[in-house]
């Protein structure tokens, strides 16, 4: 959920009338206390959030994708380097414009930094 749906959603609590008495008396002081919550806890969650987005291993993929595309040959399948996330190259290379067919002879394989060797593909498809 974005930061400004949080914030309205805790302001208006702290305005909203209850239908039980007691509660329309500490209503505003439980919207601010949640408020503040909300607030304190955003340090951590944008440290969190700054993590999740910043994917470094994408740079190589992305760098070997472009050499395979600039290459121009047909590739059967692209190996990409041992990263934790599952990550489709092949997808990628096609996106940039390269082919990816299973008829090709090629095997493209994308290094940790960005580097692509070619590997004679076997005459069954490689799986």
């Amino acid at each position: 959920m974005n930061l400004m749906p949080s914030f309205v959603l805790l302001i208006l609590f702290g305005f909203t009338k209850s239908p039980f008495p007691i509660l329309d008396k500490v209503s505003p002081l439980l919207g601010a206390l949640m408020l503040l919550l909300a607030v304190a806890a955003q340090p951590a969650r944008l440290a969190t959030r700054a993590q999740s987005t910043s994917y470094p291993y994408y740079a190589a993929m992305v760098r070997g994708a472009k050499e395979i595309v600039r290459n121009g040959a047909p590739v059967r399948s692209v190996i990409p380097p041992s990263y934790p996330n599952k990550v489709e190259p092949a997808y990628l290379v096609q996106w940039l414009g390269g082919r990816v067919e299973q008829s090709a002879d090629l095997i493209a394989i994308i290094g940790e930094d960005g580097s692509v060797t070619y590997q004679k593909a076997a005459d069954e498809p490689h799986k």
